[in-house]
């Protein structure tokens, strides 16, 4: 069975358990990402449901202004840094060694 809660501990030594009832969150509990109950393997494909829901938004919100914002929604220079990150993660697995990250 997969756990519905998570653990948390900050550097102050506070820990506490969290769940998408718990009162402090802001975005875990809203409808959208509560489709399906904790740990449903359905998840994944709403997780990607959502990503291109918020690049759909995006989009549009260019298409009307010429510029977009969007706390999901990255530019190319974050992109490329990630595909960066993961080419050297498959020369590290590959050479079983540590890599640099390309620029």
């Amino acid at each position: 069975m997969v756990s519905k809660t998570t653990r948390y501990a900050d550097n102050k030594g506070n820990r506490k358990i969290l769940e998408r009832s718990s009162i402090d969150l802001e975005i875990a509990d809203e409808p959208r990402y509560n489709r399906f109950k904790a740990g449903h393997p359905t998840g994944f494909i709403e997780a990607s449901a959502n990503h291109y829901y918020d690049l759909a938004d995006s989009l549009i919100m260019f298409k009307q202004k010429a510029h977009f914002t969007s706390p999901w929604v990255f530019g190319m220079d974050v992109s490329k840094k990630d595909i960066l990150m993961l080419k050297a993660m498959v020369k590290s697995a590959d050479n079983k060694c540590w890599q640099q990250v390309g620029r």
